[in-house]
């Protein structure tokens, strides 16, 4: 990448909102735009907060389960304020990137923790970005929303998983098109798997071998970024797994994509 191009294309966003920035895609992204940005202020929506190395007042941490609807709406407060008090002028950068997943079969998934998975990758992606739009068309903007590969295929033991993410993708595309006419731009981008703390949360155990690096998924935010593309895919081998997806039929993709997901798990079995 071209860094004095990325920078500027960085430096128009005086405000920059991330949700799940306390590790991985998010922390990583934090860390970047800082870098190429150092005048942005940055505010992280997480659980956890993110170890702070940065000058006093760059990063602002919202502490919110966003699985709640109440935390959501708690959290778009504080953010409209933040951003009200300390983000200057300019437009706003939202990244939509907090997401976890739950593995196993269907009938064995206790209802609460899908309806969860939806919450956190549906729910809360759909609910905050309204929540903060009116300001984002009033300044100009992006919306960049984290979906995955598994956007492209139904996801065996994955299944929840798979569908949010199919769904944040056509969502973001369809809100991009909605907003065509106005100063603010969407953005999805579908890394595979990748090197975060998604698959000890999901219940894989350890990372599968041939993981995406977070730092391939964060340059391919900031390149979506510096081009203003609507979507894009990481890696090339997710992007040629993704073309073939969807051209081969569904019932024989979605039980090749169950072995996978099942030796995934299970390397030995």
């Amino acid at each position: 990448m071209n860094n004095d191009s990325l920078s500027r294309a960085v430096q128009k966003y005086t405000a920059v909102i991330v949700t799940g920035g306390s590790s991985g895609i998010g922390r990583g992204l934090i860390d970047a735009i800082a870098k190429l940005n150092p005048s942005a202020k940055i505010c992280n929506i997480s659980r956890s907060e993110p170890e702070n190395n940065f000058a006093e007042g760059v990063l602002t941490h919202v502490a919110a389960d966003l699985s709640q609807p109440s935390a959501v709406a708690d959290a778009g407060v504080k953010v409209l304020e933040w951003l009200k008090l300390n983000a200057g002028a300019g437009q706003v950068l939202l990244v939509n990137n907090s997401g976890v997943g739950a593995y196993g079969l269907a009938q064995d998934i206790p209802v609460d923790k899908q309806l969860m998975v939806v919450d956190l990758n549906v729910r809360a992606v759909v609910h905050l970005t309204q929540l903060l739009l009116p300001q984002l068309l009033e300044r100009g903007g992006t919306v960049m929303t984290i979906a995955s590969t598994a956007a492209f295929q139904p996801t065996p033991v994955l299944s929840v998983y798979g569908a949010t993410k199919s769904f944040v993708f056509n969502w973001s595309q369809a809100l991009g098109n909605d907003l065509k006419d106005t100063k603010v731009n969407t953005i999805v981008v579908c890394p595979g798997p990748t090197e975060t703390n998604f698959f000890k949360a999901a219940g894989f155990g350890d990372n599968p071998p041939g993981m995406t690096s977070t730092q391939l998924v964060v340059d391919t935010c900031l390149a979506a970024i510096e081009k203003q593309q609507k979507h894009v895919i990481a890696g090339f081998m997710n992007k040629l797994m993704c073309f073939f997806s969807q051209h081969l039929p569904r019932t024989f993709l979605t039980n090749e994509a169950g072995k996978l997901m099942r030796k995934i798990r299970n390397p030995d079995g």
